[in-house]
């Protein structure tokens, strides 16, 4: 009830923004995909080929009445075709934005709104479905190139229309600008009430990065994780230490046009409970979302009892090429590896989940319309396997983006 109240508070502001002359800025994106999947179960034994057509439409509507005061209200509807086209529709962002300098330039965004941090490996809203994050967010620009941010959120887990209460987040974060470097030093808290044990975490990140992202781009990250669980009778401690790093460099290659390299290695673990039968990982973030053009094309969407694009519990490897032609223009031919490891099963070390290919052809028209063609091969390792054949996951992906 509370978002939808402020969700048409934000739309009577908005016309109101229309009758004292605002700047409207009204815009449209449509992504519409084809998937086809087999052998999921990584078993030639059941018939588990399908395929299908799924669209996502957003629609967005952008009012500033003056350089303080302004305003956002973007839909999103997903769907599949010959099931629910149409999609169910939710707001995935709703926000006022009131900028001001007051000592210092300040901003302040109330609703709910996109925000990641870094990759996503511990705070980002659904790029997917568009999960925005209700909430409240200020930031800062301090002297010395130093900014300030501050903010707390509650999950918009379904994506329509109520905030989930049960899960909220808080964010205390301060990042140094330099010449074409970055670093930030950020504390997240998170509270969970979604089941009858109480969790609180508490994430400790330590993030450095380049700004040039030309001709070299590399970033590395390190988290300290810590918090509890409240059982009946007991506490539970987590504990877990996890390091990230990634790399993107190109350059020119005479007589046949652009090429750019890639490199990534996460180690996301920690110390589960030894207690435990089921230990939990000592990085487990509840606000995580990955990019599947980052992170691989199949895997991360399939994990198995855990939520999808996450990175708890993983060791993974990750390398890549692409080659942009000089003839066609605008057309990029890209190949990656990413080899993952299961770190959540003590006394039995790392178990092999598997190794994913990923490879196809993306075609840059321009901003408003991006083709892109992917097929991405999983074979599963010990931890995966099906007797007797253990068959190689496929997916194929055909995505096509227009902006208006």
């Amino acid at each position: 009830m509370k978002t939808n109240i402020f969700i048409f508070s934000v739309l009577f502001l908005s016309f109101s923004f229309v009758m004292l002359d605002a700047d409207v800025e009204i815009g449209e994106e449509i992504r519409i995909r084809n998937y086809v999947l087999n052998d999921r179960d990584f078993s030639s034994g059941t018939p588990d080929r399908i395929s299908y057509w799924e669209q996502r439409t957003l629609l967005y509507l952008g009012f500033r009445l003056n350089k303080e005061l302004s305003a956002r209200l973007e839909t999103a509807a997903k769907g599949r075709f010959g099931e629910n086209p149409a999609g169910d529709l939710w707001f995935s962002e709703s926000w006022l934005r009131f900028e001001k300098k007051i000592l210092f330039p300040a901003e302040l965004k109330i609703g709910r709104q996109y925000y990641q941090l870094g990759d996503g490996v511990l705070l980002s809203h659904n790029d997917d479905c568009r999960r925005g994050l209700d909430g409240i967010k200020a930031e800062w620009k301090l002297p010395y190139r130093f900014e300030l941010t501050l903010a707390g959120f509650f999950l918009a887990q379904d994506t329509r229309t109520y905030i989930n209460e049960n899960l909220s987040a808080s964010l205390f974060l301060i990042k140094k600008k330099m010449e074409e470097r970055e670093i930030f030093f950020m504390i997240l808290t998170e509270k969970d009430f979604r089941t009858e044990n109480i969790e609180n975490k508490i994430f400790y990140d330590l993030r450095y990065e380049s700004t040039s992202k030309t001709n070299l781009f590399w970033c590395a990250e390190l988290i300290k994780s810590a918090g509890d669980r409240q059982e009946p009778g007991r506490t539970v401690k987590y504990d877990g230490l996890s390091y990230y790093l990634r790399a993107d460099a190109g350059g020119k290659i005479p007589g046949v046009g652009r090429a750019r390299g890639r490199f990534l290695y996460g180690h996301f673990s920690g110390t589960p409970p030894a207690e435990l039968p089921d230990p939990d990982p000592g990085t487990n973030p509840s606000l995580s979302y990955t990019s599947e053009k980052i992170f691989g094309e199949y895997f991360m969407q399939n994990r198995q009892n855990i939520a999808n694009y996450t990175v708890s519990n993983l060791n993974i490897l990750g390398y890549g090429l692409s080659i942009m032609p000089l003839r066609p223009k605008n057309v990029e031919f890209f190949f990656d590896a990413f080899d993952t490891l299961n770190l959540a099963n003590p006394g039995k070390g790392k178990e092999d989940l598997g190794v994913e290919l990923d490879y196809g052809i993306r075609y840059h028209y321009s901003y408003n319309f991006n083709i892109r063609f992917v097929i991405a091969e999983f074979t599963p390792g010990q931890a995966l396997a099906v007797a007797p054949d253990n068959k190689t996951a496929r997916k194929m992906l055909t995505e096509v983006e227009l902006k208006f």
